[in-house]
């Protein structure tokens, strides 16, 4: 999914809850926050010697003991308004990077990749 598409439906669900499904095909805590919000920029040769370029958008995820936290669609609205500078464009891929707890282990979601993390928006009174 591209991060403009993303943000089109964060916008016409500004109060809705943000929801993370792991590859494991258990949600994210619901007490989920995004800590990082970045531009992956990756310069590489391919077989056929062509140099190329890819990037994309990559949120990180994490959760604490704060259980009382939720992230709704208008709070991320205003994360990625902060982060315009770095990303420079909305048409980059959305990739997720899930740290899960108490292994510190990372999940990543990319595109085309086996591990895919879903992002569901879930109206509040489905708290």
């Amino acid at each position: 999914m591209k991060l403009y598409e993303f943000k089109n439906i964060l916008t016409q669900n500004p109060t809705a809850q943000v929801r993370f499904l792991l590859p494991t095909g258990e949600f994210a805590p619901r007490h989920v926050h995004v800590t990082e919000v970045a531009r992956i920029d990756k310069r590489f040769i391919d077989c056929g010697g062509t140099i190329r370029t890819d990037a994309l958008c990559r949120l990180q995820t994490w959760f604490s003991s704060d259980v009382e936290h939720r992230l709704v669609a208008g709070k991320l609205l205003k994360i990625f308004a902060k982060a315009e500078n770095v990303l420079q464009t909305d048409d980059l891929d959305l990739d997720v990077e899930h740290e899960v707890e108490p292994q510190h282990r990372k999940q990543e979601a990319r595109p085309g990749s086996h591990k895919r993390i879903h992002i569901a928006i879930i109206p509040m009174d489905d708290r």
